[in-house]
């Protein structure tokens, strides 16, 4: 097979003024687009199309703008952020990891306004004391809601210990219970009858502030 071989530092030079070059010095592989914000194109053939796949984009900073899918095909092959990698999307085990390995550090999930001027963080992942805030970016208890209501839908259930058997639901329209233990402890019912009932056989019945 023919070929061409270079020398370290030796550039190969493209354009009448050799504005791409490419070359090697030593460990390092370097393709130089050598004029102002000229921009770097991959082009492939498609089925007879030809698709710019990729373009390095030189005004910007050097922006890499891809035509389509960016395919990571191996377990645990991630899109690392920073100068440190710390922040990283992966995929493990048929699952989606968002990780930040800066200990103690913040996940925030935010996006702009419907105004466009302000960022809202809808979720806030405090790193330092494990908790989550959705519309504050101080959460002082677990889960922090603030600035909006919570809904839950009808015949679903809250549950307080962590196990299926002490909970609050709607059970079904205007009809809230609250079970303990399994138990029904408590019904409050808005009904042309509005009543409260303690105990699941109706042990004592509120209606109408009588007993």
């Amino acid at each position: 097979a023919q070929h061409m071989d270079f020398n370290d530092d030796v550039r190969a030079r493209f354009g009448a003024s050799g504005d791409l070059q490419i070359v090697h010095t030593g460990n390092i592989n370097y393709i130089h687009s050598t004029v102002s914000d000229r921009d770097i194109y991959f082009r492939v053939n498609d089925g007879g199309s030809n698709i710019d796949a990729m373009v390095i984009d030189s005004s910007e900073g050097g922006n890499v703008i891809f035509n389509h899918d960016i395919l990571l095909d191996s377990e645990l092959s991630a899109i690392r952020f920073g100068a440190s990698q710390q922040g990283s999307i992966y995929e493990h085990s048929s699952d989606i990891i968002i990780s930040n390995s800066a200990a103690g550090n913040d996940t925030i999930f935010e996006n702009l306004n419907s105004a466009g001027d302000t960022y809202v963080k809808n979720l806030f992942i405090d790193g330092s004391t494990s908790r989550v805030g959705i519309g504050t970016s101080s959460p002082s208890v677990k889960l922090d809601v603030a600035g909006g209501d919570i809904a839950i839908d009808a015949t679903q259930k809250l549950y307080l210990d962590g196990g299926s058997d002490t909970y609050i639901s709607e059970t079904s329209a205007d009809e809230l219970k609250i079970f303990v233990g399994g138990q029904e402890m408590m019904k409050f019912s808005e009904s042309s009858d509005d009543r409260v009932e303690i105990g699941s056989t109706s042990h004592l019945k509120i209606q109408d502030g009588k007993a």
